[in-house]
């Protein structure tokens, strides 16, 4: 399975702050949707190319009982008419709210591509040929439930390797992985009997050291093991109240002939409790008719999201348009998050979520002691790549409007979207673009060049040279003299052989590179 990303790294070893400008333009009426509508892709097209034909045909056909009512729709976003409540419920209906983050949190986001250490080439990685047009392998490795064990190092557990019908298994890096600048490795282990196809991202273990596995053989069910080798059937049945069939009834979603009908993402928060992530989706594999957009899944993309005090009962709490990679996660005592790719959502109670806010930034994978998180993904082309993110959020400086319901109520006004009580909407054009920062000569012997643009990164930016746990080296101030690119140098003179990494912040944003010194 696959999701899209905005912003990716250039080189495999580098690092790259996501961040999504606005770039505004004069409107008539001006709401939420033309502040959205305004914001371009990094590519410098306009954000509406992002959306796909289902969206506007769903839209169409819920505003204006018309699927070809494209520019009636597009009508609003560019402010020629205001919105009204039915636009806007047909909005967040078709989708429009998964993919919009109208605010900026002001979170600091850090992130590294480290490569895949397991790839379809790995020894052991069995290929199987695919009806649906997936590469060879991709149902052996895809989506690996990652956790670290008692002796430090990394198990990774997978959907299934057809050794035998419904049998995962799970690979093991060879040393402990403490930092993101120590070896990432993984070798096969064999002694493992999970008789079951493991749920994505579905392996825990707990804090008294046992260990809970859920799989979607006949429906959902959950094993349990002393040592994560060794499993059997938890004796309790799993209970979803009520059934997932009933919700989407009641919320008016279609009924599929193929509906995934088990949890795509189950997170086991602070307090104990359990969050699960059930996607409604047709794939289009499992469609008797072609896929209109391309993505492989019918849109809107709901997702359903429960609730269990024990891992076993679970409670519908709410449904919000998401991938169906989202997930919850619980960052406070009573502040949950719901993650995607674009955005992130908040909610103190489950049920009531906010509108978007971006950037995006991660909190799932194996944290590290140097602030990093290890997060193992699914890349179709290559195999399992291996992120490494460090954020750092204040949900206490929100604003209330952040902490509104996403509904026609909660609609921010403009002058909340853009931190002012001004009251005058005076739109100026911006081409601000995404944060692009270089290093060079890399790899070195003894100094490296940074280079950044001045309007993104302000008047006097901070240089820092980090080492791989995090530590600060070296640091120095730049008085920039100017606008256009900018270039400093650093020096790496009485240091080791190994990776670094170069820091660049400035208004709020940080972006850094990793750089490798040569004796």
């Amino acid at each position: 399975m696959s999701c899209f990303f905005p912003c990716r790294a250039a080189l495999a070893t580098g690092l790259l702050l996501c961040f999504s400008f606005p770039a505004r333009a004069q409107s008539t009426h001006e709401n939420l949707f033309t502040h959205v509508a305004g914001q371009s892709m990094e590519d410098g097209r306009p954000w509406m190319d992002s959306l796909s034909g289902d969206f506007w045909a769903c839209m169409g056909k819920r505003v204006f009982d018309d699927t070809g009512a494209r520019a009636g729709v597009e009508s609003v976003f560019m402010g020629h008419e205001a919105p009204t409540e039915e636009f806007f419920e047909a909005a967040w209906y078709c989708g429009m709210f998964a993919i919009a983050a109208p605010w900026q949190s002001g979170a600091m986001v850090e992130s590294m591509e480290l490569g895949a250490p397991i790839t379809y080439d790995t020894p052991g990685i069995t290929a199987l040929n695919q009806m649906s047009g997936r590469p060879p392998g991709i149902e052996q490795i895809a989506d690996p439930s990652a956790v670290r064990l008692p002796d430090g190092r990394i198990a990774l557990y997978f959907s299934g390797d057809h050794r035998a019908a419904h049998q995962s298994t799970r690979w093991v890096s060879k040393e402990p992985v403490m930092s993101i600048s120590d070896p990432v490795e993984f070798e096969q282990e064999l002694d493992y009997n999970l008789p079951t196809r493991l749920l994505w991202r579905q392996m825990f273990r707990l804090d008294d050291g046992s260990w809970r596995a859920f799989g979607n053989m006949d429906g959902i069910r959950s094993w349990e093991s002393p040592d994560g080798l060794n499993w059997v059937e938890a004796p309790t049945a799993q209970m979803l109240l009520p059934t997932p069939t009933a919700v989407r009834d009641q919320l008016g979603l279609p009924q599929y002939a193929f509906q995934f009908n088990s949890f795509l993402n189950i997170s086991h928060l602070d307090d104990g409790s359990w969050v699960g992530v059930m996607p409604h989706y047709r794939e289009s594999m499992d469609s008797p008719e072609p896929d209109a957009n391309g993505n492989g899944y019918d849109d809107p993309p709901f997702v359903l999201i429960y609730h269990s005090e024990d891992g076993y009962t679970w409670h519908y709490r709410s449904a919000i348009i998401g991938t169906a990679e989202g997930f919850v996660s619980q960052i406070e005592p009573e502040v949950y998050m719901f993650t995607m790719s674009d955005a992130v959502f908040f909610s103190r109670d489950l049920m009531a979520w906010t509108f978007g806010h971006s950037p995006h930034f991660h909190t799932y994978g194996i944290a590290l002691p140097d602030g990093f998180i290890l997060h193992f993904g699914t890349d179709s082309t290559i195999g399992i790549p291996l992120h490494a993110y460090r954020t750092s959020v204040d949900v206490q400086a929100f604003e209330q409007a952040q902490w509104n319901t996403m509904s026609w109520e909660g609609m921010p006004t403009i002058d909340e979207l853009r931190g002012t009580t001004s009251g005058v909407h005076v739109v100026t054009p911006s081409a601000v673009q995404p944060v692009s920062v270089a290093v060079w000569p890399n790899p070195t012997t003894d100094r490296v060049t940074v280079s950044w643009e001045s309007a993104q990164m302000g008047p006097s930016p901070t240089l820092q040279l980090v080492d791989g746990l995090g530590r600060i080296l070296r640091e120095q101030r730049v008085s920039v003299a100017g606008a256009g690119r900018q270039h400093s140098s650093m020096s790496l003179t009485g240091l080791a052989e190994g990776v670094y990494f170069v820091r660049v912040s400035g208004r709020g944003a940080v972006a850094t590179r990793a750089v490798l010194r040569l004796r």
